[in-house]
Order: structure tokens, then C-alpha cells, then sequence
């Protein structure tokens, strides 16, 4: 094993690392100028609002975690919170595993069980797509499916979810591992997380169309950003869905506020980036802090 002894060498684990980071805002970056249309014009109604969609905004980054802290209980919400968020960037590289292997990576730094825990990962990913589709037979439904169709639909996929014995062994045979579930009592709570965060999302949205002179209610910000955050989620070879959410957005959008159809998305993608890069900067420099004092 001597073929990987340079990487004992601090600087060049460092040098790494920052090819690494230089890696993924190359993606970033690259992909936002390839398949999103920019309108620069920053023609603020009110500042306020503006300013009230970058809090809700950072208010996610508290209420992310807390997924974590949810199904391991053994963990603080500071260690969560450095997890999330470092690992959370790797979806902006092609292929959208990088962020699984990044959390798998940094349960592994904290000594905790990584093959169990991984599996919070999927389930989170299932409420979420779920929580989505809930939002958007909400938003959308009364217009298309009558809502004596579309609650028993909205019931049974909940029971669905709350009964994983009955969909753990089509996962294990797609995802090639094994998963396990959590109990009941935390399903029904990372169903209800992953509503909060749509609805702290929606709030977002919602003062950013105020903020130009727009309006929509809470129900379809949390509905369009939800339904246009999922959509780039599924689009497996688009880094972080750069383009596709912006895209699906836009496409809402115009129905009922055609001259911001453009500009909302694109500014809703750039406070949503800041924000990251924010947290991740504060929870990578937390990872060092406490790397150190261990080594100390």
C-alpha cells in the first residue's frame, strides 16, 4: 500500500482538496452559464422583501439537519449540520452519487455506523419526492383530478411510505446495498421536516415575487419551488438540476406573471447557491477546527 503514502503529506492532501472545490464551481458554474438565460436587471420593488427571502433562504440551513439529528440519535446538531452541508455540494457534480458518497465519507470521519445510517440518505430523498407530489396535488390538483380522487391517492401513498417492508427489497435490489429502515415515529417525522422545508422554501419564493412586484400565496411557493427542485433532482446528469429547476419554474411562472418568469428562477437559483456556499464554507472550516483539536 505504499503507492499511496504521499497522501500522508499535509499539503498535498490540502493541494487535493482544492482541486477538488475548484472541480465542482467549475460544474457549477459551467452548467448554470450553459443552460440558464440571465436578466441582470436588479429592478427591486422592495428591499425588505428581497432581504426576507435571503432569511427564509439561510433558514433552511438550520432546518436541513435536522434529518440527521432525527434518525441518529447519538449526534449533535452541530456534527449534522458540518455533514449535511459539506456533503450536500457534491450534487453539484455529474452523476448525483457524490453527495451519498460524501455523507457516507463523513459518517465514517465520525466513527458512527456508516452502512445504517447511509440509508437516512434514502428515505429522506423518498419523503421529500413524496412531500413534493403531496404540495403539487395541493397546488395543482383541484384543476386537473377532482379531490375525492386525489386525497385517497395522497392517503394511500402515505401508508405506502409508513410501511417500508413492503418497498425495502426493490431498493436494495436497485441501490445494490443493504438499507435499513427507520421506525415509524421517524418516517412520520422526516415526512413532516421535509414539508416544513418546502414550506420554509415557498416563503423564500414568495418575498422574491413580492420583492419585484409580484404575488403568490405560501401554498404555490412551496408548490412551484418543490415541483421544480424535484425535477432537477431526477435529472440525474445535470449537476445540482441547474437549467431543469430553473426551466419548470419559469414554466409555472409564466401562467400567471409572464415578465418575471425569467428573471425569479434565476434569481432564486443565485441566493440559493450563496446561501450554500455560506454553509458550506462555515461547516468546512468546523470540520478543520475540530480535525485539529483532535490531533492536538
Amino acid at each position: 500500500m505504499r503507492t499511496f503514502s504521499f497522501l500522508k503529506n499535509r499539503y498535498i492532501r490540502l493541494t487535493i482538496n482544492l482541486l477538488i472545490a475548484i472541480g465542482v464551481w467549475f460544474f457549477i458554474i459551467r452548467t448554470l452559464l450553459k443552460n440558464v438565460e440571465f436578466d441582470f436587471s436588479l429592478n427591486i420593488i422592495n428591499p425588505v422583501y428581497f432581504f426576507l427571502s435571503f432569511f427564509f433562504m439561510f433558514l433552511t440551513g438550520v432546518v436541513h439537519p435536522w434529518f440527521i439529528v432525527i434518525t441518529i440519535k447519538r449526534i449533535s446538531f452541530f456534527k449534522s449540520f458540518r455533514i449535511w452541508w459539506l456533503s450536500t455540494m457534491g450534487r453539484y457534480i455529474p452523476g448525483k452519487l457524490w453527495m451519498f458518497a460524501g455523507f457516507v465519507y463523513l459518517l465514517k470521519k465520525e466513527n458512527l455506523d456508516h452502512i445504517q445510517y447511509s440509508s437516512v440518505m434514502v428515505f429522506v430523498q423518498i419523503a421529500v419526492i413524496l412531500s413534493s407530489l403531496f404540495l403539487a396535488i395541493l397546488l395543482y390538483g383541484s384543476k386537473y383530478i377532482p379531490f375525492y380522487y386525489s386525497l385517497p391517492l395522497i392517503i394511500l401513498l402515505l401508508i405506502l411510505y409508513s410501511m417500508p417492508s413492503i418497498y425495502l427489497p426493490f431498493l436494495k435490489k436497485i441501490l445494490k446495498r443493504e438499507i435499513y429502515s427507520p421506525g415509524i415515529y421517524d418516517l412520520i417525522l422526516i415526512f413532516f421536516l421535509s414539508m416544513v422545508v418546502w414550506f420554509v422554501y415557498g416563503a423564500s419564493l414568495v418575498f422574491l415575487v413580492k420583492s419585484f412586484g409580484g404575488r403568490i400565496n405560501l401554498i404555490e411557493g412551496a408548490g412551484m419551488f418543490s415541483l421544480s427542485y424535484i425535477s432537477g433532482l431526477l435529472a440525474i446528469f445535470t449537476p445540482g438540476g441547474l437549467g431543469v429547476r430553473e426551466g419548470v419554474m419559469s414554466i409555472m411562472l409564466k401562467q400567471t406573471m409572464p415578465s418575471l418568469s425569467l428573471k425569479i428562477p434565476v434569481y432564486m437559483r443565485a441566493i440559493n447557491i450563496i446561501v450554500e456556499v455560506i454553509f458550506f464554507i462555515i461547516s468546512y472550516t468546523g470540520f478543520l477546527i475540530v480535525r485539529n483539536n483532535k490531533r492536538e
